[in-house]
């Protein structure tokens, strides 16, 4: 495995670019992703390396989710991060696990996933599709009504500005109906896979290890055969019986940009 792909597999958003409703800052100390949703996941703080300069950092974090009318944001901690007791440092400030993302493994593929022919897997290509992955998303999270409805109100007011060739959503089908979604975003480093849903009752049978078939092909034509993920407890077991290798463990802490 190469050092890049080992970087994008620990702090992916650091790499995936900024959506056209996400605002994005890369400095040398950190990266910021904003997007339109209060929820704490729509604003993360990844590829940290404050050095000796914590107070600080952590202070312009705050500052500029503050200056964006954020105020819960999570923080991405991975082996990289500096200072190395940063995760204790943020718990001992008032930070937390964030519930249901507490840490996730960071994991990496490179070789064919095992084939699939059961569950049919295609690429979502228009707004009505787009909406009902938010639908499963919200049932398949246990996300509120609220939730569910601002991600598909963003998906309204950009759907003529997002770009294909950067991200796209593959849906799997069973008897015609949409059981899972999966999105994969591309970089030249390999493909990010994210927003990996499928319904409680379609589970078992198939539909997510599917999903990672499909998007491997469409890594391979692409000409970037590789697989990225970071994994939560449920999804990161499927994941090493299609062969990812676990990589690093990052650790998600929910906080508030209130400079307390």
């Amino acid at each position: 495995m190469s050092a890049q792909l080992g970087e994008l597999a620990e702090d992916a958003y650091a790499y995936l670019g900024g959506r056209p409703w996400q605002q994005l800052l890369a400095t040398d100390r950190f990266v910021a992703v904003h997007g339109p949703t209060q929820h704490a996941l729509g604003g993360i703080a990844t590829r940290v390396r404050f050095g000796d300069d914590f107070a600080d950092g952590v202070s312009s974090v705050k500052a500029w989710f503050r200056d964006r009318g954020r105020d819960a944001f999570v923080w991405s901690i991975g082996p990289s991060t500096t200072p190395g007791d940063i995760g204790a440092r943020l718990s001992e400030a008032g930070a937390v696990p964030m519930p249901g993302f507490e840490t996730a493994s960071c994991m990496v593929l490179t070789d064919a996933p095992p084939a699939t022919h059961d569950v049919e897997v295609r690429e979502l290509t228009t707004l009505e599709e787009y909406e009902r992955g938010a639908d499963l998303s919200a049932e398949a999270f246990a996300w509120g009504d609220e939730h569910r409805d601002a991600q598909k109100a963003t998906l309204r007011a950009h759907w003529e500005a997002r770009d294909p060739t950067q991200r796209a959503t593959f849906g799997a089908f069973v008897d015609d109906q949409l059981v899972a979604i999966g999105i994969s975003s591309y970089t030249d480093r390999g493909v990010y896979l994210d927003g990996g849903a499928t319904l409680p009752q379609a589970r078992g049978r198939g539909a997510y290890s599917a999903l990672v078939a499909a998007r491997w092909v469409d890594a391979v034509r692409r000409g970037t055969p590789a697989l990225v993920v970071q994994a939560g407890p449920m999804s990161a077991p499927i994941l090493e019986r299609l062969g990812f290798e676990s990589v690093a463990t990052v650790e998600f802490l929910r906080d508030s940009s209130d400079p307390r």
